[in-house]
């Protein structure tokens, strides 16, 4: 998001309390099925190219979107349709009811982040150079590949959202190396970690927190197709049971976590204080639920991992260590990019994978990670108790409704131990305190005031 949101204008935007807000889209509807999101394409707005963002410059970018997409949104998007309606509308049409159908067409979701007919024309370009409608463009003479980006104002309708003569994306390859750049200030801002807090904090750097994601394997092979254990509830019930999450959670983000077995994040439809607790830390409950299901000297399953992501690999060697008290042996797959992380999925090589989720509505969620035909399940496994609480939400109507329906989903995927929840997390940002022209989400990065009883 820190390349797309500078030059790629988004369908629908979200302001600071993350409510939806006109973008390219000037108004929007849904259809009283849940089933048709119809947005009104608001004149005026110019690609880099000076080209008009028009209603078929739309529909042809969400299905060039929808084309390429490897994501764990692909799935959802792949059940739609895309046309334009009138002299100014789109309709985006899903083959089943989503009450948060726009959220795929906000900046969370990029399918909104509309890309011209350029840039749609010349698709091996779109890495190199940028083909958006927002405030700046890429400058490809100052960017140098795999080391920095730079992007300088474009002429934009909107001048007033432009408050730099330019922004530059530096790569580093560790955040200590990043929070040192901050420190003597080769950088102005960075998504920091625990470990380099103390770092930021010693340079005068205002450090923001925002609770964003919920931290924990994914278990894909939950129908047994590779790892047969895997396809027992009970099995994967006992590992949850194994893992002591309020210990983890303090030896991976300190005070920036707290230990929950819930599968999704306080403030999202699918939460309730009730599910908190479930699956207390009990090994030698552990092991015998292993022994009641065939197992009682365990076995052997896989989980990869983005190398870089130092706070989950060490989440994932701590859970090495619990697994292994109870018998079970955990293979760790470091993968050094997102696309290798991908493609171990499509070749079923590891039966589990830890990339965090980040807080989505359940609506959202669920098709993306846990439905059989998510992304992140690639063995295609079927819940029938999450499936069947799904379908409930879709056809929710009213706040109460469809809140009650999430939670239903939640605690279907709890029971079922889809996942291996350990903590809910927060993103952490460090700002040099000099830096002008920035308007903090004071909602949004605020303290997270947590605490449960375990």
């Amino acid at each position: 998001m820190w390349y797309v949101d500078l030059a790629y204008d988004s369908l629908i935007e979200t302001n600071t309390a993350d409510a939806p807000v006109p973008g390219l889209a000037s108004s929007w509807s849904m259809s009283s099925d849940n089933k048709t999101l119809t947005v009104q394409i608001a004149p005026g707005h110019k690609f880099s190219d000076g080209s008009s963002v028009t209603p078929q410059a739309v529909v042809n970018s969400i299905n060039f979107f929808k084309k390429n997409s490897t994501g764990p949104n692909a799935g959802p998007l792949q059940a739609m349709t895309v046309t334009t309606v009138g002299s100014d509308g789109v309709a985006i049409s899903s083959a089943t009811p989503n009450p948060d159908l726009m959220y795929y067409f906000e900046p969370h979701g990029f399918a909104g982040a509309i890309v011209s007919p350029t840039g749609i024309a010349h698709p091996s370009e779109l890495s190199s150079a940028s083909f958006g409608s927002g405030p700046y463009v890429l400058d490809t003479a100052e960017t140098q590949a795999g080391s920095q980006y730079v992007f300088t104002p474009d002429k934009y309708a909107d001048q007033s959202a432009i408050h730099f003569q330019s922004v530059t994306i530096k790569i580093f390859h560790t955040n200590q190396s990043m929070a040192l750049a901050l420190k003597t200030g080769q950088i102005d801002a960075m998504q920091g970690d625990e470990p380099t807090v103390s770092i930021a904090q010693s340079a005068g750097d205002k450090v923001l927190t925002r609770l964003s994601s919920w931290q924990g394997p994914i278990i894909m092979d939950r129908a047994g197709k590779n790892v047969k254990a895997l396809g027992s509830t009970e099995v994967r019930q006992a590992l949850n049971y194994a893992i002591d999450r309020p210990a983890l959670a303090k030896l991976v983000w300190g005070k920036y976590a707290v230990p929950s077995d819930v599968p999704t994040v306080v403030g999202q439809d699918g939460y309730a204080p009730s599910l908190e607790g479930y699956y207390t830390y009990d090994p030698a409950k552990a092991k015998q639920m292993l022994a009641s299901a065939g197992y009682p000297n365990g076995f052997t399953m896989s989980v990869n991992y983005l190398s870089f992501d130092t706070q989950n690999a060490t989440l994932l060697q701590a859970m090495q260590s619990e697994l292994a008290a109870v018998g079970v042996k955990l293979t760790l797959v470091p993968e050094s990019t997102p696309s290798a992380l991908v493609q171990d999925w499509a070749s079923l090589k590891v039966s589990a994978s830890a990339t965090g989720s980040l807080a989505f509505p359940a609506s959202i969620e669920v098709p993306s990670l846990f439905l059989s035909t998510a992304t992140m399940n690639p063995y295609h496994s079927l819940d029938p108790a999450v499936l069947s609480a799904y379908s409930a939400l879709l056809t929710a109507h009213g706040t109460a409704a469809v809140d009650g329906a999430a939670v239903a989903v939640t605690r279907a995927i709890q029971k079922d131990a889809l996942a291996i929840p350990v903590a809910e997390a927060d993103t952490i940002v460090f700002v040099n305190p000099d830096l002008k022209n920035v308007t903090l989400d004071a909602q949004g990065y605020a303290p997270q005031p947590q605490t449960w009883s375990w």
